[in-house]
C-alpha cells in the first residue's frame, strides 16, 4: 500500500505568515494503482487554511479546503502503480507556539496506509536582514540590514547573533565597529569578518533595526554570495528561546565606467565671423554594456555663440539637443552610447571678435557616474587684407600740440639761455 506523509515549508514561520502544507503519497514501490484515496485533515487549534488557500492536486479526485476553515479533505483520489502524487495547500498562524499536526487515515484500495504528522512552529522572536543597496561592484560599500522583532506579549532581553562575512566572501569587511546601543540599551554589534550582537533587547512586540556598512574586497569576483546568520537567541519570560538564521544574497557586479568625454573646435582657428564645428566626443569603446542618461550644458565664453544656422547633429541614440542660433548655451540630455561604441555631437559656432577662446564645458553625466568636464581653445583672427579703423588726428588738434611745444621750448630757452630752439 502507499505510505502517507506531510510537511510544513517553511516549518518555522512568524506570525500571519504563510507556510505551504503538503500531503505526499508514495506509491513508487507499489505494482498496482491506488484507488478512491481518502483522508481528511482537521488543523490544530490556531492553525487555518489561509485566505487564499493555492490548493494543488496531482492525485486525481476531489480536494476540499476553504480559506480560513481548518479541515482538507481528499475524496475518490487515485495513485498510479510506481508512481507518487501530492495534495498542497498554504495554512497560517497567528500565535506563537509548536503546533503538532496530525491528520487522519489515509485509505485506498490498497489499505490503510495510517496517518500522516508533522510540526509548525509560530515563533516567538525572528531575525531577517537584507544588503539594501546591492549590487555593488568590487571595492565598493554596501549596506547590510538587520531587523530583529518580537512577537510576544512579554519583553525579550539577551539577544543575540552572529555573522560570518568571511564565510560569505573572503575579506568581506564590516566598516565603523563597534556600536553600542544599536538594539537596546546596552546592546553592541562588533567584529570585522565576524559580526556579533550581543545584549540586545525589545519591549513586548518590540522591534529593531541595525545597519552595517561593509566593503567588498576590490577583487572580488562577479555573482552571488549566499551570507546566513546564526539562530537568533534570546530570553523571554525567564524562558530561553530562539529563531531560525536570516540569509540573503550579496549581489556582486561589474558597473560599467563612464565613457571618456571630450571636446573639439574644426577649424582650431577662424577669421572673425567665420564658423567653426565644435565636437563633442562620448567615447565608450572600453565598455562592455550601453550607458544611459548621457546629459551635459556647454556655456560658451563671452564673444563665442551659436552659429547661424547651427548645423547641430548627434550620432548618438535618442536625447535632446538644444542649440538656440545667437545663444551662448550648447545642452544635451538623455542620450545613449552604445556598448563599445562612440558618439559625437556637433554645432557650429562664430565670434566677431578676433580673440582666444578658452571653451570650458559642464560635467557629462551618464548612468555610470559623472564623465567629468571637456575643455578646447578657438583661436579667432582678423582676415588677411582686412582693415582696422585707426583713430586719426584732427587740424586744430595738430595746431594745439604745436603750439604747446613751442611755448615749452620758449620756456626752456629763458630758465636755460644755452637751450637752442
Amino acid at each position: 500500500m502507499p505510505t502517507f506523509s506531510k510537511t510544513f515549508a517553511p516549518e518555522v514561520i512568524t506570525p500571519g505568515s504563510i507556510s505551504r502544507l503538503t500531503f505526499s503519497i508514495d506509491n513508487t514501490a507499489e505494482p498496482l494503482p491506488a484507488e478512491s484515496l481518502e483522508f481528511t485533515d482537521n488543523l490544530p487549534a490556531g492553525v487555518t487554511i489561509a485566505g487564499v488557500p493555492s490548493v494543488s492536486n496531482s492525485c486525481a479526485g476531489t480536494v476540499t479546503a476553504s480559506g480560513g476553515s481548518t479541515a482538507i479533505t481528499l475524496l475518490s483520489g487515485s495513485v498510479g502503480a510506481n508512481d507518487s502524487c501530492q495534495v498542497a495547500v498554504d495554512v497560517t498562524a497567528s500565535t506563537p507556539g509548536i503546533y503538532t499536526n496530525v491528520s487522519g487515515d489515509l485509505t485506498s484500495t490498497a489499505g490503510n496506509s495510517g496517518s500522516a504528522t508533522d510540526d509548525l512552529e509560530v515563533t516567538r522572536l525572528a531575525i531577517s536582514k537584507g544588503f539594501i543597496d546591492d549590487p555593488v561592484s568590487a571595492g565598493g560599500m554596501v549596506t547590510l540590514r538587520f531587523t530583529l522583532e518580537n512577537f510576544t506579549s512579554s519583553a525579550v532581553t539577551s539577544l543575540a547573533f552572529t555573522d560570518d562575512l568571511d564565510a560569505t566572501l573572503t575579506g568581506l569587511a564590516a566598516q565603523g565597529l563597534p556600536l553600542a546601543d544599536v538594539c537596546g540599551a546596552g546592546s553592541q554589534v562588533s567584529g570585522t569578518s565576524l559580526l556579533t550582537l550581543t545584549g540586545g533587547s525589545l519591549p513586548a512586540s518590540g522591534s529593531c533595526t541595525i545597519d552595517i556598512t561593509l566593503q567588498v574586497p576590490a577583487g572580488a569576483p562577479p555573482g552571488d554570495y549566499p551570507n546566513i546568520t546564526s539562530n537568533l537567541s534570546g530570553i523571554v519570560g525567564g524562558v530561553p528561546t530562539d529563531a531560525p538564521p536570516a540569509s540573503d544574497d550579496l549581489q556582486v557586479t561589474v558597473l560599467p565606467l563612464p565613457p571618456g568625454f571630450t571636446k573639439s573646435f574644426s577649424p582650431a582657428t577662424v577669421n572673425a565671423g567665420v564658423a567653426s564645428t565644435l565636437t563633442f566626443t562620448i567615447d565608450n569603446s572600453a565598455g562592455i554594456l550601453p550607458v544611459t542618461g548621457l546629459s551635459f550644458t556647454d556655456n560658451l565664453p563671452a564673444g563665442l555663440v551659436v552659429a547661424t544656422p547651427s548645423n547641430s547633429s548627434t550620432t548618438c541614440t535618442g536625447g535632446t539637443l538644444t542649440t538656440v542660433p545667437g545663444s551662448a548655451t550648447v545642452a544635451y540630455t538623455g542620450g545613449t552610447v552604445a556598448a563599445g561604441g562612440t558618439c559625437v555631437i556637433l554645432v557650429d559656432v562664430s565670434a566677431n571678435t578676433p580673440a582666444i577662446y578658452n571653451s570650458i564645458s559642464g560635467e557629462l553625466a551618464t548612468s555610470s557616474g559623472s564623465s567629468g568636464i571637456a575643455s578646447a581653445t578657438l583661436t579667432v583672427v582678423l582676415a588677411a587684407g582686412a582693415i582696422m579703423n585707426v583713430p586719426t588726428t584732427s587740424s586744430w588738434s595738430l595746431l594745439m600740440l604745436v603750439m604747446l611745444l613751442a611755448v615749452s621750448a620758449l620756456w626752456r630757452r629763458q630758465i636755460n639761455p644755452s637751450f637752442r630752439l
